[in-house]
């Protein structure tokens, strides 16, 4: 994402920005109009939804509902899993996910859970589902 206009944060859990930088969104605040985001120099906090502009095709605002089938597979997550950096996605057991697309490195997956969040999933800690119908 990248941010439309500056933003001076107002509190501790909130990320201060300038016009132009690039955020990552983590996942939807609890406060409605509100994003988790992270910044290029790995800073988390807040942001207001209305200063940052999604510009990716698979932006985690747009509406997945009946699209998972779409450019992609789902799975379920057979292990939790911890992030460990900002361009993976946290899980845990039993998490529905879906996969976008294989990652450049083996054993990865580009992957979106149902909050939206997007990110690097290990290819151990999940289980594909058939891409048919009634398989066997």
């Amino acid at each position: 994402a990248t941010a439309k206009h500056a933003y001076q944060a107002d509190g501790d859990d909130e990320l201060t920005f300038a016009k132009g930088d690039k955020l990552t969104i983590l996942r939807d605040a609890e406060d409605e109009g509100w994003y988790v985001c992270v910044d290029s120099k790995g800073r988390q906090g807040v942001a207001p939804a209305t200063h940052v502009m999604q510009d990716d095709s698979s932006a985690l605002g747009s509406t997945t509902t009946g699209s998972a089938s779409k450019g992609g597979r789902t799975a379920t997550a057979k292990h939790a899993y911890q992030a460990d950096s900002q361009d993976e996605l946290t899980f845990a057991k039993g998490d529905k996910l879906t996969i976008v697309s294989e990652a450049e490195d083996e054993g990865w997956y580009n992957a979106r859970d149902t909050f939206g969040r997007a990110g690097l999933v290990p290819a151990t800690h999940i289980k594909l589902e058939n891409a048919g119908g009634a398989g066997g």
